[in-house]
């Protein structure tokens, strides 16, 4: 039977011993991890809720900056990072403590979906009748019966709190 790993006389491997191996190639391509992990810190939450890095391609010329991918998820905020780029690039090199990004690269892509996990499953109790009533009194001058049924939905989702 093979051994899975060394223990010494002091017992077995610290775990940062055991996850260098997985960390170190992750350093390399990133130089910093810092950007994926504290990107809300860095950017705010706002950017941050619309936006990740993806990667970090660092210039063959000495003295460039790396280009920063970053996947943004819709495209009024890659306008808005656009013309936020040389303030965010001051933030990273402020949060960072020196210049490792010298450009970004904004790419769009949809949003990641998340799971039955992530996002709680949310019951929210029927309308009241008087709620329902008013909800029909509201709408019962529209003629167009799917403009109505949409208005309807709508209304009960406001008034759920959803």
């Amino acid at each position: 039977m093979r051994r899975m790993s060394r223990m010494s006389s002091r017992g077995p491997d610290p775990l940062g011993r055991a996850l260098e191996k997985v960390v170190r190639p992750l350093c390399k391509t990133w130089g910093d991890s810092r950007l994926l992990t504290e990107w809300e810190n860095i950017v705010g939450k706002n950017l941050a809720a619309w936006s990740a890095p993806a990667k970090l391609i660092k210039e063959r010329k000495k003295g460039a900056g790396a280009v920063l991918h970053v996947q943004v998820y819709a495209s009024g905020v890659a306008l808005e990072m656009q013309h936020m780029e040389p303030a965010i690039l001051e933030r990273i090199a402020t949060y960072l403590g020196y210049r490792a990004v010298g450009k970004l690269k904004l790419i769009q892509c949809p949003m990641p979906v998340a799971t039955e996990q992530e996002t709680p499953s949310r019951c929210s109790a029927p309308l009241s009748e008087k709620a329902q009533e008013t909800l029909h009194m509201l709408t019962d001058d529209v003629a167009e019966p799917t403009l109505k049924k949409a208005l309807e939905k709508l209304g009960t989702s406001v008034l759920q709190g959803k």
